[in-house]
């Protein structure tokens, strides 16, 4: 049974009845409002999300936030000691050579770079990975730091699902690894430690492995629909931030299939899961918000490797922790973000991604 006043306060124009508060139209801002995050419209006052308080699963919200803060710390000490490194590192490729390997789909060898052109592309990977890691800072800052934050303003931010997917991926690769810690093949090759064929090898794995299984089996079919359908902006889709579709979804599936594979040959079998997840992970953060947060998630898991030795070992060690203690959570908010969005992967648009904001193009 209605209220008796619902009518009498639609009738004076209100939004909620006045007596049982119960909402009698869409105020023409709510909707704005809401893709800004904000909890009410500042026309009617209409609440517009769920009291955070009287959700009982906030708190994953806000271990995935905890991981988002921690790994701002990380990639930033990552950040240093690859510059810090820059010099001895220039000064080693004078002498060093490195393969430049491509995905078709095995890992094959396409030409080798030393001398003066390795200096060159040691130079391009500091600037390429110092300029994707800023630019998340810079594209989240303002809705971590400022004094009218919201979870709304936060989890639309890459540094948030950096953080989220950074835990939780840790945390399954320990599982793996631990599952297959008998026949684990660790390459004996590996560079490990601050030392310049380290700095090289995992700066390189960050930024060219992004391009030849994110760029190459995502963006350039992307690109490709997109220029099939004449959209003048289908080169921005190699850059990656252009949405999800089903074509995107499977090319995500497809990217890290590839990607799993290709460490089999260097790592055994075992290998293969666990950077399959990774590359869904990449995957997604590429789709989602582009090349530069993908280039970082992959700078942040390799250059693990370059800090898990010297100085720095036990506080990398420390933090590294952390993150797998705050996989759980963030596996489990994961989940409930997954299942909240089911509908809205279901009714996904076949190949073109719907128009959506991002740092390389506008919403139509």
């Amino acid at each position: 049974m209605s209220c008796p006043e619902c009518d009498e306060s639609r009738e004076a124009s209100y939004a909620f009845c006045m007596r049982c508060g119960e909402p009698l139209r869409d105020c023409s801002e709510c909707e704005a409002a809401r893709a800004n995050g904000s909890r009410f419209c500042p026309r009617c006052g209409r609440r517009l999300v769920e009291d955070p308080r009287s959700d009982p699963y906030r708190w994953l919200f806000w271990a995935a936030v905890a991981s988002s803060l921690l790994l701002a710390v990380l990639l930033s000490v990552e950040l240093i000691a690859m510059l810090t490194g820059t010099v001895e590192t220039w000064d080693w490729c004078s002498d060093g050579a490195l393969n430049v390997l491509v995905l078709i789909p095995t890992l094959e060898v396409a030409g080798v770079l030393e001398g003066l052109s390795l200096q060159i592309y040691w130079i391009f990977l500091v600037v390429a990975i110092a300029a994707s890691v800023l630019l998340v800072f810079r594209q989240s800052a303002g809705a971590f730091i400022s004094k009218d934050r919201t979870a709304g303003r936060i989890e639309k931010t890459p540094l948030f699902w950096l953080g989220l997917l950074f835990s939780a991926d840790l945390l399954l690769n320990l599982i793996v690894g631990l599952f297959n810690l008998g026949g684990s093949e660790i390459p004996t090759d590996l560079p490990l430690g601050p030392v310049p064929d380290a700095f090289l090898s995992f700066a390189n794995a960050a930024v060219w492995e992004e391009v030849i299984s994110r760029v190459v089996y995502i963006g350039i079919p992307m690109a490709l629909v997109a220029l099939v359908r004449r959209r003048r902006d289908a080169p921005l889709f190699l850059l990656g931030g252009f949405g999800i579709s089903r074509l995107s979804l499977v090319l995500i599936v497809v990217s890290a299939l590839v990607f799993g594979f290709a460490h089999e040959s260097g790592w055994g079998l075992w290998k293969v899961l666990p950077t399959f997840i990774s590359g869904l992970v990449m995957g997604y953060l590429y789709v989602r918000f582009g090349i530069h947060v993908s280039i970082a998630f992959h700078f942040g898991v390799d250059y693990l490797a370059v800090l898990m030795d010297g100085p720095m070992l036990m506080a990398v060690s420390c933090m590294a922790l952390a993150f797998m203690a705050l996989g759980a959570p963030c596996l489990a908010e994961i989940a409930r973000r997954g299942y909240a969005s089911r509908k809205r992967l279901k009714d996904a648009p076949n190949l073109e991604p719907p128009a959506q904001e991002s740092i390389f193009r506008r919403r139509d």
